[in-house]
């Protein structure tokens, strides 16, 4: 099957051929912060895609949990899904963004999901009619009564509900999600999507009956990184290419991170547009080079949102790896580093539990031979020794 993308490259109207060449020309393709899924920019996750799409069209479908780190693309993901899957599946889509209501009444909540799913289906709002569960429950009965009707409901930001309310308003959302599904069980897929360890979610397990796909969002390989940079070479009129040693040097810096690859790759971009680099048609390692000690001043403020993610301890442990002299940091080493800090406030989390967390979202890994820790990251490890130095993380914890 062949799916048309709608083109992210909003058309210029009223421009002379000449004119919107050069628009084409200094226009960036590299998406940072904003979803990319059902455009041209998405790349790669295609063993998870058919994955999750197989599971979705299976007829004892139980749930999809897709969990990962923050800007890691799951919500991409979620969007290029419903894209791929279309009407053809027999499913409509109807895209759920709990960050959006976790701060609102259950009663706000309820008609905020009748609105989507009334957009989804194609159908008229009812949102003003919903008060309650029972009032949301007779709704949806009343819609999934039409026999061409099936749904896949993508519940983005699920976490977010799990900080945003009080624990009876989060007893309350919770109790509702498994009376949803068995309205009409049959007719109803569920998708959610973690920026948190599943682990940390047992009504997940409650909500699936305790059987689900599981998918982890991780780091792009050397191949889909490779297609992640060269994405300005697909653009007409464009004619700016990356050179061999360019792609790996950008891979060895970020390890396949795709946020972070298109941060520093659009940074690149407009730099090497308006420079023209001499003359140049091609983005060199050498040129990224030039370019790093710039791209750390101003291109990586966006790392602070993953930063401020880690609890106290993680800050602090980072802090301490970033500023080793080797490569590895052995668990012994780390320990013994915690205690010779003995006045830190690292707020009661364990070396275990914060090891872990730093594992599971792609920043450090275990090296067996080496029986230590490294940054997963590189170019983070490399942010952190230069604007998190352990004194500066040891202050913040002091204040």
């Amino acid at each position: 099957m062949i799916w048309k993308r709608r083109s992210f490259v909003r058309p210029v109207f009223g421009l002379s051929a000449c004119l919107r060449a050069r628009y084409m020309k200094r226009s960036n393709p590299y998406i940072v912060g904003n979803p990319v899924g059902a455009t041209d920019a998405f790349i790669g996750r295609e063993a998870l895609l058919r994955n999750i799409s197989k599971k979705i069209l299976e007829k004892n479908n139980c749930g999809t949990i897709l969990y990962g780190p923050r800007r890691i693309g799951k919500t991409s993901i979620l969007k290029e899904l419903a894209f791929r899957l279309g009407d053809w599946s027999g499913y409509r889509h109807v895209y759920l963004d709990l960050l959006a209501v976790s701060q609102i009444s259950m009663e706000t909540v309820l008609a905020e999901f009748s609105v989507a799913i009334a957009d989804g289906l194609g159908i008229k709002h009812h949102g003003s009619t919903i008060r309650c569960e029972d009032d949301f429950k007779r709704w949806l009965v009343q819609v999934l009564c039409d026999k061409e009707i099936r749904m896949v409901l993508y519940f983005d930001e699920f976490d977010a509900f799990e900080s945003g309310h009080s624990n009876s308003a989060r007893e309350d959302f919770y109790s509702f999600l498994p009376n949803l599904l068995n309205i009409e069980r049959d007719k109803i897929r569920v998708v959610v999507a973690l920026g948190r360890n599943f682990s940390d979610f047992g009504v997940l397990d409650e909500l699936f009956n305790h059987s689900f796909l599981l998918e982890r969002v991780s780091l792009f390989d050397s191949i889909e990184t490779e297609a992640l940079v060269r994405l300005s070479e697909k653009r007409e009129c464009r004619g700016v290419k990356w050179s061999l040693e360019a792609v790996e040097n950008l891979y060895c810096k970020t390890n396949g991170h795709p946020m972070l690859i298109q941060l520093i790759c659009s940074y690149l971009l407009h730099a090497f547009n308006k420079t023209g680099y001499e003359g140049a048609n091609e983005i060199t390692s050498e040129f990224i080079e030039v370019c790093f000690l710039k791209i750390f001043r101003k291109g990586l403020n966006d790392l602070d949102w993953l930063w401020d993610g880690l609890t106290p301890y993680q800050r602090f442990l980072l802090a301490i790896l970033a500023e080793s002299n080797t490569e590895f940091l052995t668990k012994k080493r780390l320990s013994v580093r915690h205690c010779s800090m003995k006045k830190v406030d690292i707020g009661g989390y364990s070396f275990d539990h914060s090891i872990n967390g730093l594992v599971n979202w792609d920043i450090i890994q275990y090296v067996e031979p080496e029986d230590g820790f490294q940054f997963r990251v590189p170019i983070f490890k490399e942010w952190v020794k230069r604007f998190y130095p352990v004194e500066r993380v040891l202050l913040d914890l002091a204040l």
